[in-house]
């Protein structure tokens, strides 16, 4: 797991430090030091990559695609793209689309 992806996840992982230290998964009541998790993460570092990895794998991020493919597993992707099926993410999930400003017409930003 590269940093940024690290820091990505440990940020979803704990929202941004948002979550009680007794829920986290860095937390003193889950790691097997009693370490506060800053010092978890200095002390330990590859237990604390590999923590946050596992979970990452335990709970994937949910996207618009995921939520799509969960309600219509049987829709045909060309090349696991959502583009090719023609839906725009506006029309299913009634969001603002940024293809017009931000992403440029490029659907599969949207999705993911």
């Amino acid at each position: 797991m590269d940093a940024v992806t690290y820091l990505k996840e440990k940020g979803r992982l704990t929202k941004h430090c948002s979550i009680s230290c007794e829920d986290c998964r860095l937390g003193a009541s889950k790691n097997k030091y009693d370490f506060a998790c800053d010092n978890f993460e200095q002390t330990y570092p590859e237990e604390t990559v590999e923590a946050i990895r596992q979970w990452g794998i335990l709970c994937p991020e949910e996207t618009y695609k995921t939520k799509f493919l969960n309600a219509f597993p049987n829709a045909e992707l060309r090349a696991k793209s959502i583009e090719h099926i023609g839906v725009c993410v506006y029309d299913v999930f009634k969001i603002e689309p940024k293809c017009l400003t931000e992403f440029k017409g490029e659907c599969e930003k949207c999705w993911d």
